[in-house]
Order: C-alpha cells, then sequence, then structure tokens
C-alpha cells in the first residue's frame, strides 16, 4: 500500500492586494514563499534505489515544482509552524 499525504493550503490563499509572505528557507534552493502555493502534496518516492521524501507544489499560475530531501523537510515543517492547531 502507498501512503501519500495530500495538504491543501486554504488557510495560506492570499487577497493579491496584501503583501502576505510565509517565506521557508530550503538549504539548496534558498527562500520559498509558501503563500502564492494553491497545493502541496508529501510523499515518500523511490528514487536512485532508495526512498526519499518528495514535496510537489502547484503554484497559484499553475506552473509547479518539487522538493526533494532537506527542502522537503523544511516546507513540511515551515507548513506545521504555521498550520492552527
Amino acid at each position: 500500500m502507498r501512503k501519500s499525504g495530500r495538504i491543501r493550503i486554504a488557510a495560506l490563499k492570499v487577497d493579491m492586494q496584501q503583501s502576505q509572505l510565509v517565506l521557508c528557507q530550503t538549504p539548496t534552493r534558498g527562500w520559498v514563499n509558501l503563500a502564492y502555493a494553491r497545493q502541496i502534496q508529501f510523499r515518500k518516492i523511490h528514487i536512485h534505489m532508495s526512498w526519499q521524501f518528495a514535496c510537489h507544489i502547484t503554484w497559484s499560475n499553475g506552473n509547479s515544482q518539487t522538493f526533494f530531501g532537506k527542502d522537503a523537510e523544511a516546507i513540511a515543517q515551515t507548513l506545521k509552524r504555521i498550520s492552527p492547531k
């Protein structure tokens, strides 16, 4: 059975007139503003003969980007920190 997590970022949708930032510093890709994310998916994937944690982000403009390993973990920690409890 394959487990995958999907987190919708309804709480992070931003009115474009506001200049709200949800910044996350990734170890290898620099700063990412998660306020522009439409959807964020986390899962473990099998790559290079090992399992890696991955994060796939679909941005508000329709583009998508995938982060792996420590970058994906940094994004997950940022979302956990800002999520309402």
